[in-house]
């Protein structure tokens, strides 16, 4: 699956994404107060062309443009905040 749209929220996280299949199907990944709100002013057609996840069922993977290691120095970082 591919991922069509996301934001970034105040902590660095994709929010609000929205990932198409290979069949060419897609989902919002929403939490169920997103998807309440989403739909309480659709029609229960509308709503059964919808297709949800929940936020906890994706894990995104982004493409490191840098080509070095996510977590290089890690180890540095954090030891100097303890």
């Amino acid at each position: 699956m591919d991922i069509q749209a996301y934001e970034i929220n105040g902590l660095e996280e994709p929010v609000n994404i929205t990932i198409k299949y290979r069949d060419g199907k897609e989902a919002l990944v929403r939490t169920r107060e997103e998807i309440e709100e989403l739909t309480q002013k659709l029609s229960k057609e509308e709503r059964a062309e919808l297709s949800f996840l929940d936020p906890s069922e994706v894990v995104c993977f982004f493409n490191n443009p840098s080509h070095r290691p996510n977590l290089e120095d890690a180890e540095d970082i954090y030891l100097e905040d303890l």
